[in-house]
């Protein structure tokens, strides 16, 4: 049994077809996953040898190839939107598996979640299955804008979801009840216009569940600013959306660059944090809020604070 594609027009008139170099034996074919708005379709073929290749095709029937970067072992893509950005996942040569994105003109970009696990053995059992990461990143869904939502799994074989910004920037989020045994965890499968994003999590009962979580925005001010050294700061951070506040009591974590400066807890969708401890200079401060079991986690802009030295 091998795979075979076909288009179905709205009058239900059916077109099958094959991608070139696909396979005929058992498990290789043709295997279409996606369809914009303009009619063109993405998904994989898997030629004679068991590797697995990308294909687009033009609503003429044209059909254009494309491999995973590197010399990679194969590669999966999954969604696609209207201006031909196709997010899937290979797998390198090395045999671990990456994220990537595919724009119009071609070029690939891959990525890989922060905290994505990358052991060989574990992530060449994609390959077999063809199913969600059990090591590494896989894009699911992107949206107009290229963002891009999709699943990483760390080293425990636990999943997690992650939002990707086409500026590059990578947001995880777990749902808070799911389980966070072997094959448990959060699977971020679909993305629309407004950037909500919905999936499944599995809890540590592995019964499904599904979710959907709304955007939010993190500002954040300083206060004095400029400051001297020694003087207190306080730095406010206000998570919004349009799904309304955080719940009170939820954290915001205030960073300088990666280091963890303290957190404050959400009141009516405010923060605050305060410290006397600041170097000299120009310090660069980030407020982080985590997501929940309904809002996105944010990240603000980079507040500069001016910390002058004392007389």
């Amino acid at each position: 049994m091998h795979g075979l594609g076909f288009v179905r027009t709205k009058s239900g008139t059916i077109t099958t077809f094959d991608a070139p170099g696909a396979g005929t034996g058992y498990s290789q074919g043709t295997y279409p996953l996606n369809i914009n708005t303009a009619g063109q379709i993405e998904g994989y073929y898997v030629d004679a040898s068991g590797v697995s290749h990308g294909f687009l095709r033009a609503v003429s029937g044209s059909m254009s190839t494309f491999d995973a970067p590197g010399g990679g072992q194969g590669i999966t893509p999954i969604g696609m939107n209207a201006a031909q950005t196709i997010t899937g996942g290979y797998t390198d040569s090395n045999g671990a598996l990456h994220g990537f994105v595919r724009t119009s003109n071609g070029t690939i970009t891959s990525f890989d979640a922060p905290g994505a696990g990358t052991n060989i053995l574990v992530a060449s059992l994609v390959a077999l299955f063809k199913g969600p990461p059990t090591e590494g990143t896989g894009g699911i869904s992107i949206n107009t804008a290229g963002t891009i939502a999709g699943i990483y799994a760390d080293p425990s074989v636990v999943y997690h979801g992650f939002v990707r910004a086409a500026a590059g920037t990578i947001t995880p989020f777990s749902i808070p009840a799911a389980g966070t045994g072997t094959l448990e965890g959060t699977l971020a499968s679909g993305i629309n216009t407004a950037g909500k994003v919905t999936g499944t999590y599995l809890d540590a009962s592995s019964v499904l569940h599904g979710f959907i979580l709304t955007p939010s925005t993190t500002t954040l001010t300083s206060s004095p600013n400029p400051s001297t050294f020694g003087q207190t700061v306080t730095f406010t951070a206000v998570v919004t959306s349009k799904g309304g506040a955080p719940a009170d009591g939820e954290t915001v974590s205030f960073m300088q660059g990666s280091t963890l400066l303290g957190t404050g807890m959400l009141s009516g969708g405010t923060a605050t944090f305060a410290t006397s401890t600041l170097p000299v200079g120009k310090d660069s401060i980030t407020a982080v809020y985590g997501n929940d079991s309904s809002l996105l986690g944010s990240t603000s802009k980079v507040v500069k604070q001016v910390v002058k030295a004392a007389k």
